[in-house]
This record gives structure tokens, sequence and C-alpha cells, in this order.
């Protein structure tokens, strides 16, 4: 058998029953309602300097957006120019041989 199966027997210092110092219920809760507040208003604070940032955020992040969105369309719109030019230049050369 391993070292250490034997029964223990404990060191006169350790034998004494820890007490736990209790707050009375009333106080508890009191003390616990004030945790939770402090905490909620500590979020709320951050969250009020972040709404400012990200509302900006989000209305440039829109106009980019929207100026992309513009972009592809001309850019589309451009290249079907080109293709009608192209076809009917090919149409009056065509026109013009015979």
């Amino acid at each position: 058998m391993g070292e250490g199966s034997g029964s223990k027997t404990e060191s006169p210092g350790t034998k004494k029953k820890r007490v736990r110092t209790e707050t009375k219920k009333d106080e508890a809760n009191v003390q616990k309602k004030q945790r939770i507040k402090s905490l909620v208003s500590r979020t709320r604070v951050y969250r009020g300097k972040g709404e400012g940032k990200n509302k900006k955020r989000l209305k440039e992040r829109k106009i980019l957006k929207a100026k992309a969105k513009r972009r592809k369309k001309y850019k589309k719109m451009n290249k079907m120019k080109i293709k009608k030019m192209k076809k009917n230049n090919m149409k009056k050369g065509k026109a013009r041989s015979s």
C-alpha cells in the first residue's frame, strides 16, 4: 500500500472551527443591490460614450456604400454604351462597304 493511506492525526492548530462572519440578511441584500446598481451605471456610461462614435461610423459606412453602388452602376452603363457604339460602328462600316 502507498504512503499516507493510514489514519491522519490533525495538528492542534487546525482543530479550531473556522467562524464565518456573516452580515445580516438585510444588509447583504442592500449591498448586493448597490453592487448591481454600480455595475449597471458603469455599463450605461460606456454605452453612452460609444453611441456617438458608432452612429458616426454607420453614417460613413452608409455613404461609402451608396458611392460604391453609384460607381458600379455608372461603370456598367458606360460598358453598355461602349458596346452599343462599337456595334453601331460595325454596322456603319458594313453599310458603307456594301
